[in-house]
């Protein structure tokens, strides 16, 4: 009888603990959501003013542009990433932390900036802003707008490769863009693999 009694409370606590974890993978979620489709929205209230502000003049410009920069500075943005297929966009944020990757697509410091000759790497949750990526195909287009212009760039191949630094960021001597998320796309926990995506500019 005790035995029945320990084992009910196993299963009772074991329950319990499986719903706080549930809960909370599902409050983590949401949370990101609201986060990356709050940055959205200033992408899209920066595009709106640009295009309201194209008959002004020039140093109204120049100072809606200063206004802009420090909008995207305050919420660590540095752009927008549009993949086509999924025709999806994306604020591209500073840095790679996990709070970082709760906001948008991260752009890994160590690396180089969008149409700068070298390896530009931007990582993504895959149960988040690139829960889509393994949809991407060669010859497809991903697009990357920032301060310095809009960065066109043709899908040159995809892979799954370990976790490792140098798997993952590749040196370049031309203008690339690698994004990585983990692999496999469904699996629960600390994914094992990553899935990237290989670009080259065009223009």
């Amino acid at each position: 009888m005790k035995k029945d009694k320990i084992t009910y409370t196993a299963a009772i606590a074991i329950f319990i603990i499986s719903i706080l974890i549930i809960g909370y993978a599902s409050y983590e979620i949401i949370y990101s959501k609201r986060k990356v489709n709050k940055n959205i929205e200033i992408l899209n209230n920066i595009e709106k003013n640009k295009s309201i502000r194209s008959t002004n003049s020039n140093n109204q410009n120049n100072n809606e542009s200063e206004k802009d920069k420090d909008i995207y500075n305050k919420h660590g943005i540095i752009g927008k990433l549009t993949i086509e297929r999924s025709k999806k966009t994306l604020p591209v944020v500073e840095g790679t932390s996990d709070e970082n990757l709760k906001s948008g697509a991260g752009h890994y410091k160590g690396s180089y900036l969008p149409g700068e000759s070298g390896n530009c790497v931007i990582f993504g949750h895959r149960d988040g802003v690139f829960s889509n990526l393994d949809e991407v195909k060669i010859n497809d287009i991903i697009t990357v707008e920032t301060d310095k212009g809009k960065f066109i760039y043709k899908v040159i191949d995809t892979k799954i490769t370990e976790p490792k630094e140098e798997e993952i960021i590749k040196n370049y001597n031309e203008p690339m863009l690698t994004l990585v998320t983990c692999y496999p796309f469904g699996y629960v926990g600390a994914a094992p693999q990553r899935f990237i995506v290989i670009a080259q500019l065009q223009r």
